[in-house]
């Protein structure tokens, strides 16, 4: 899959008239999802809809975009049939021309309280149909007029409008709100709104606004895809600070309110400090010795530590041999990974030797790192970390307790015996619903079909009375792993098919999927049912899972004709079996 090549510093002007060019160079990326967008009110936003078709097909994703009518957003979040199109996504605009055309004698505050009751009865109804929801907020500066009477001024209705936005988003799990003004800061030009588009077209953004929203809300969906990636690698020198430590010494380098530069380091380490704490592991490569490099983090103005690093590559070796170092570590794949470095040559290397690494291409100016984490928000900000995202870095104390577990003990078998590993299977529920749509659409390695799931089809899945639906969470004595597996069921007479299987790379190589394997066969052992049935569709990622289903006794049955046709492999529970596993099973 080929990404949009963009050039920081990046300027949206030096894009948006090539339109059709990559309109055109777009539809021939292969497309690995569907999605399902509906833009309420925004009056005309072809612009926006164009640029969203053309990022996320770029992405492999399909998105299917249906415009309201013309009119404000507010008006159609009262309507029932706006559902009929069944969306995964609602975009809501609210702007001001929209509440400054209520009437001629009423004002907007007027009617503040059946605009926030409707908008909380429409999350309401989204939430119960599993759609998730952008609003924009209200921004006073697309547009004004005089205000007549001093206390229903639009300003104070703005700000009581976005404080129930604000609400809603920290109370409801689908709902994301975005600044227009937000969007668009930090990008060469001037203003984002046109007289001239709104007056002439209908259209309330420029054609560089749009450009950028349709970006924002590309990252948005991949995020909800589980498409967001998992590792931020990082170069040290004239990246995370400025100069080269080794010959200026770690008094000197520029970090901290002192110079321009320094600040622009500041801001950045800062960034890259809240990454870590939603739960995405950073990790260094760097050509340095290693004792001179870390001295730069002992500077008073460095924001982050080398305590916040999950592993530090400092060596002299090529960076795509660190960079395959750091995610065999962590173990996950190359694509999951996004690296910034100021030199070209290096990047270049990279991108050479690892084309799955995602790579920006940043200019000397720091404040490109900047742009180019916002523009690309690899790991799509925008959607709300659950428990697992934010304990993940907690794991990585453990992988090098368990490095040193493992150096101590004569076996492997009696390592797994002093992990005291434990697994409580659940099954799938409300409560539990956000992480597996996220484990399911995220893994990669260890997941039979690679499926991705939207909500309404996990929901469709949970209705199923004939399904058999688990999670399993995973602790040892180290770590709590949270909920790091699913399996779906269906249950029938004569067999168990086993519809997807997927399960995190943090618990790997623990025979946690054979204690598992062992529970389906006691639940078919139980009704009295011989055969499992299992799905498999392989790809270059999930490769390993061939020798699974080999050394644990299955057949296969039906070979695949396409590469998106399943193989069907069976376990034969009338022969002898024997799952040798090291864990506790709770349930």
């Amino acid at each position: 899959m080929s990404m949009m090549k963009i050039k920081f510093p990046m300027v949206p002007s030096d894009y948006v008239f090539k339109e059709k060019y990559f309109l055109k160079d777009a539809k021939t990326q292969p497309v690995f999802f569907k999605y399902k967008v509906k833009f309420l009110g925004g009056y005309s936003q072809n612009y926006t809809i164009k640029w969203l078709e053309i990022f996320s097909r770029y992405n492999g994703i399909s998105a299917n975009i249906i415009q309201s009518e013309w009119g404000p957003g507010h008006y159609f979040i009262s309507d029932p049939d706006i559902f009929n199109d069944r969306p995964d996504l609602f975009v809501v605009f609210l702007l001001p021309q929209d509440f400054y055309s209520l009437s001629r004698t009423s004002s907007p505050m007027e009617e503040i309280s059946e605009i926030r009751s409707n908008i909380y009865k429409f999350v309401k109804e989204c939430e119960k149909k599993k759609i998730n929801i952008v609003f924009s907020t209200l921004e006073t500066d697309l547009i004004s007029f005089p205000d007549t009477i001093k206390n229903n001024s639009f300003l104070s209705f703005s700000i009581d409008l976005n404080q129930t936005l604000n609400e809603i988003n920290l109370a409801y799990k689908n709902v994301l709100i975005f600044s227009i003004s937000n969007i668009c800061s930090g990008f060469e030009f001037e203003n984002y709104v046109s007289s001239r588009d709104w007056y002439a077209f209908g259209n309330p953004f420029n054609i560089n606004a749009s450009f950028l929203i349709g970006n924002y809300l590309n990252n948005h969906i991949r995020g909800l895809l589980g498409l967001s990636k998992k590792v931020l690698v990082t170069d040290l020198d004239n990246t995370l600070w400025g100069g080269v430590i080794g010959d200026d010494g770690p008094g000197n380098i520029k970090i901290g309110n002192e110079t321009p530069e320094g600040r622009i380091f500041a801001d950045l380490q800062m960034y890259i400090y809240h990454l870590s704490k939603r739960g995405i592991f950073i990790a260094i490569s760097s050509k340095n010795e290693k004792h001179l490099a870390l001295e730069g983090f002992m500077n008073e103005n460095s924001i982050l530590k080398i305590t916040d690093f999950a592993n530090a590559e400092i060596n002299w070796n090529i960076k795509s041999e660190s960079i395959r170092s750091i995610s065999k570590f962590l173990n996950v794949g190359l694509e999951s990974v996004f690296f910034l470095d100021d030199n070209p040559v290096e990047r270049e290397e990279v991108n050479s030797s690892c084309p799955e690494v995602l790579v920006p291409n940043v200019s000397d100016d720091p404040f490109t790192f900047l742009q180019a984490l916002k523009f690309y928000d690899p790991f799509c900000i925008g959607v709300k970390p659950l428990e697992e995202d934010i304990s993940r870095n907690r794991s990585i104390k453990s992988i090098k307790q368990q490095t040193d577990l493992l150096a101590k003990v004569k076996s492997y078998n009696e390592f797994l015996k002093n992990l005291s590993i434990k697994v409580t299977i659940q099954k799938i529920s409300d409560k539990n619903f956000d992480r597996v749509l996220q484990l399911n659409n995220k893994t990669n390695q260890f997941n039979f079909t690679t499926l991705r799931l939207k909500q309404d089809e996990l929901s469709e899945i949970m209705s199923n009375q004939n399904n058999l639906n688990l999670t399993y969470s995973v602790s040892d004595k180290f770590t709590n792993y949270g909920l790091t597996g699913i399996i779906f069921l269906e249950i029938g007479k004569d067999k168990i098919i086993v519809n997807n299987w997927v399960m995190s790379c943090r618990v790997f190589k623990k025979t946690v999927e054979i204690a598992i394997l062992n529970e389906v066969v006691k639940v078919a052992s139980n009704k009295k049912i011989m055969k499992i049935h299992l799905k498999y569709i392989s790809t270059i990622k999930n490769s390993l899972l061939l020798s699974f289903l080999k050394d644990n006794g299955f057949q296969q049955l039906k070979q695949n004709t396409s590469a998106f046709d399943f193989q069907e492999w069976v376990l034969d529970l009338s022969k002898k079996l024997e799952f040798k596993h090291y864990i506790e099973v709770l349930t």
